[in-house]
């Protein structure tokens, strides 16, 4: 089954051959996230007057294949023990508010003597 990354590669270009050889430049549109660090295949198919003319669709050939990488400065997915910012500053908050509380008492009990 295709995946909706497999699905959502696919791109086609209309082209007239000026030469018996050349290239021809086609923009492929995608979320690549989903496969950052995995190397994907492209395959590539020839159509004439709606005939398929020719095919290149070897899984093997490393001039189709191209590793997807992440963008640099996105920042990294959490892992197990990530500790977030967020919380930290949660308990920042409540060890400050709880020592507060505490001199607080504090202050009363002694005022009570």
């Amino acid at each position: 089954t295709e995946t909706e990354a497999e699905s959502a590669s696919q791109s086609e270009t209309a082209a007239q051959a000026e030469e018996s050889s050349g290239e021809v430049k086609v923009n492929f549109e995608f979320d690549g996230s989903i496969l950052a660090g995995k190397t994907t295949v492209v395959f590539e198919e020839l159509f004439a007057e709606e005939k398929s003319i020719a095919v290149h669709a070897d899984i093997e050939d490393e001039d189709q294949s191209v590793e997807l990488v992440s963008p640099p400065g996105r920042s990294r997915a959490p892992k197990t023990g990530d500790i977030p910012l967020k919380l930290i500053c949660i308990y920042v908050v409540l060890f400050v508010a709880c020592g507060g509380l505490l001199v607080r008492l504090e202050l009363r009990s002694s005022r009570n003597l």
